[in-house]
Order: C-alpha cells, then sequence, then structure tokens
C-alpha cells in the first residue's frame, strides 16, 4: 500500500534576531536540496504579515492568520490551496493581544486563542468558520481533540469541593468525570492521544510537595471511565500548559521536572512506562519513524532517542538561544536529513504572545544545522499524492504548494 506525506513549510515570521545561529536557506534551497522530489504547482499570496498558523494532520488543511493594518485576519485553507473562508479578529489600539490557534487532525475544529495579559478568550469554530462556542478565563485556554469531537481546557483547577474534571463537546456541552478516590487534586491537564483515549496529568498534595499521577480516560459518546493509572513521582511547583505532551499510535511522551532537570517519560496507549530519560530535555519532538528528537537542556545540544533500543545519539550540533526561547513543536525524518518545526518568543518584544515559526534543517552528511524560512509540518495518509506546502513571509504572505510522489 502506497503511502504519502504532506508536508507544510509555513515562515510566519514576525521578527527575526539581527545574529541568525545557522546559515539560511530561502525556499528554493530547501526545495532544490532537500526535496527534490517534489514540484511546485501552485502559488497562492495572502495580505498582511504572519502571525500565527496550524496545520491539520491528517486532512493537511490548515489556517493562518495574518495582521493587517486595520485587523487580524484568518484564513482557512485546504491542502489544494484553496482559501475556503475568511474570518476577521479585532486588532486593539494598543497591540497587546496575541493569538495562537490549534486545528483537529482531521481540519473539522479550529481553537482560536486571544491572550491579553492574564484574560484568554478562546473561540471554537468548526471547519466552515461558523463559531461553536467561545469561553473566557484566566491563564487557561481550550483544545479540540484529534477527531474534533472533544474540546479539553488546559488547565482545570480544583477545589476540595469540587473532584470532578471536565471535557466539552464541539459544541459546549459540558461532560464530568470522576477522578480517583484517594487523591484530591489541585490542577489537571488533558490531552487526547488517540481520538477515543486521554489522558488526564493531576498535581495533588502528597505531603509538602504537589505530585503528578497520570490517568488514562476512554470516552464513547458521552460516557467517560477511567482505564488506567499511576503515580509520576517528580517535584512540581506548577501545573500549566508549559508541560509537553506529544503523542502518535504507538506511545506518548511526556515532559515534566523533577528538583534536579527535565524528565522524558515514554508511556504506552496502557500506561505502562517503557523508558524513562532523565538526562534533561528543554523541548522535543516525535518523527514518524518512532523516534525522538530532543533540545537537551544542559548543554543545549540536539540528540536523538531511537525508539527500537531507546539508545541516545549524540547529533554533534547545538541549539543556540539568544534573548529567545527555542521550542521543538514537531520532528520528521525525510531521507537522511532531519527536519525540525520550531517556534520561537522572542524575549524582547512587548507582547510575548507573539511567536516566529522557522525551521531547522539537519544534514546528516555534513553533521550541520541550517536555518530555513519555511516554518515545516509533516503529515502520513494512504492512497494519494504527496504533498508540501511553502509559506515564505519575507514579502507578504506567499503559500507554495509542491506535489510529489514519496520513494
Amino acid at each position: 500500500m502506497k503511502r504519502i506525506l504532506f508536508i507544510v513549510l509555513i515562515a510566519i515570521i514576525g521578527i527575526l534576531v539581527a545574529e541568525e545561529a545557522f546559515p539560511m536557506l530561502n525556499l528554493d534551497e530547501v526545495s532544490r536540496d532537500y526535496l527534490s522530489d517534489f514540484k511546485l504547482t501552485k502559488t497562492i499570496n495572502l495580505e498582511g504579515i504572519g502571525h500565527t498558523c496550524a496545520i491539520a494532520k491528517d486532512s493537511g488543511d490548515m489556517v493562518v492568520m495574518t495582521e493587517t493594518e486595520q485587523n487580524y485576519l484568518l484564513h482557512y485553507i485546504d491542502i489544494d490551496g484553496n482559501i475556503l473562508w475568511e474570518k476577521e479578529y479585532e486588532f486593539p489600539e494598543d497591540g497587546n493581544y496575541g493569538y495562537r490557534m490549534y486545528i483537529s487532525d482531521n481540519g473539522a475544529t479550529i481553537s482560536v486563542i486571544r491572550a491579553y495579559g492574564e484574560s484568554v478568550k478562546t473561540f471554537i469554530l468548526d471547519r466552515n468558520g461558523n463559531e461553536l462556542f467561545s469561553k473566557v478565563g484566566r491563564h487557561h485556554y481550550y483544545l479540540p481533540s484529534k477527531d474534533g469531537q472533544y474540546i479539553t481546557k488546559v488547565p482545570v483547577r480544583c477545589n476540595d469541593k469540587n473532584q470532578k474534571g471536565k471535557l466539552f463537546t464541539r459544541t459546549g456541552q459540558e461532560l464530568e468525570y470522576d477522578l480517583p478516590d484517594d487523591i484530591v487534586a489541585k490542577y489537571i491537564i488533558t490531552s487526547f492521544i488517540e481520538k477515543d483515549i486521554f489522558i488526564a496529568l493531576i498535581a495533588y498534595r502528597n505531603s509538602e510537595d504537589l505530585v503528578k499521577r497520570l490517568v488514562g480516560y476512554n470516552i464513547i459518546g458521552s460516557d467517560i471511565t477511567l482505564s488506567w493509572q499511576r503515580d509520576i513521582k517528580v517535584h512540581v511547583t506548577d501545573m500549566s500548559y508549559t508541560y509537553h505532551i506529544k503523542s502518535n499510535k504507538d506511545y506518548f511522551v511526556i515532559r515534566s521536572n523533577d528538583k534536579r532537570a527535565n524528565v522524558i517519560y515514554i508511556i504506552d496507549h496502557s500506561g505502562d512506562i517503557l523508558f524513562e530519560y532523565k538526562e534533561g530535555s528543554g523541548s522535543f519532538g516525535i518523527t514518524q519513524n518512532n523516534d525522538i528528537i530532543l533540545n537537551h537542556s544542559s548543554p543545549t545540544d540536539l540528540r536523538m532517542i531511537d525508539f527500537d533500543t531507546f539508545s541516545e545519539i549524540k547529533l554533534g550540533v547545538t541549539i543556540q538561544r539568544k534573548k529567545q526561547a527555542n521550542f521543538i513543536e514537531d520532528t520528521y525524518e525525510i531521507g537522511e536529513n532531519l527536519f525540525l518545526s520550531m517556534y520561537r518568543t522572542a524575549y524582547e518584544l512587548k507582547t510575548q504572545q507573539h511567536l516566529n515559526y522557522q525551521s531547522l534543517i539537519y544534514n546528516a552528511e555534513k553533521k550541520k544545522l541550517f536555518s530555513a524560512a519555511p516554518y515545516l509540518v509533516y503529515i502520513e495518509k494512504e492512497n494519494s499524492k504527496d504533498v508540501i506546502v511553502g509559506i515564505d513571509q519575507f514579502s507578504g504572505i506567499t503559500i507554495n504548494i509542491f506535489r510529489g510522489v514519496k520513494k
């Protein structure tokens, strides 16, 4: 059976640092030297400055938000490059709003998050641009599940009288589920690892420290049942969206903190810990081959964990940080090379919600990192053709669609 890939290269870079740590490649160089099996088939231009984006990992649909002089403009674009609809969002006079977006893997549900100081408002939209519901919160927001049928609140704060977890349907109906009865939860972070499986990361008080319990739930319609649970005994000082949880069809990975360094756990969908990496990691991504690429925290060098052997491979390059935090969002193996989808939060910006997107390419032969203007998202599907979409922001927003068949 032929398998295909969708790759979305998106350069939505609002502000670049004055000194770039790696040699910069333009889109033509990326296409020529690293994506030679693909051919440019369509180009689209959008108005404004790139602000944020999200890609549906199954359908390839994308939402791209641009910033004009009058407002923010949200574009919904299918994998063929058709702009299906556009939606305006307010542009405040002081310019301190920051937006970020998430989209379900099938493109059915979009979460548009507007942050202003401590106030956060989330708009939930369907694939036609209709607003299904909205929520206002303080330091929390709402994310779609993989199939877009459910919405998770991140984080959920609990009190002694209300020991219930919460989900929402995509139309805003609240669903409650039971927590383990032997703990008193303080915070909960939920994340879907399959369309009918989600995990709840629960912080609860144990002596003088907050510790975590990881609980797996099955969900069918509005019926939610507890499947498994285990404590992860690490020190926790806070529960927020900065705790990374990523998953694929075989396992999920969670990054947390102990008193010495960041810890990565690789856990299967039944709750069994497959591997515990204690060496320290700032951020990570899972490749389509199940390998884990991580940005080691001290020193900040790039490493790979081979999933078959759980052995560590040092790649011999360093992701530097100069006045900004670099986060790996996704990683992909294309040929012999690695693509790292990054977002970068520039500390010197007045609004810290504004993100800079880019890709880093690891050339395996040269053992060297290159900086690419595009932001990369890789998608595999069956019985279709490969698609690459590159969005270059240096002179407006230009979307370039490439097509080809993976060998």
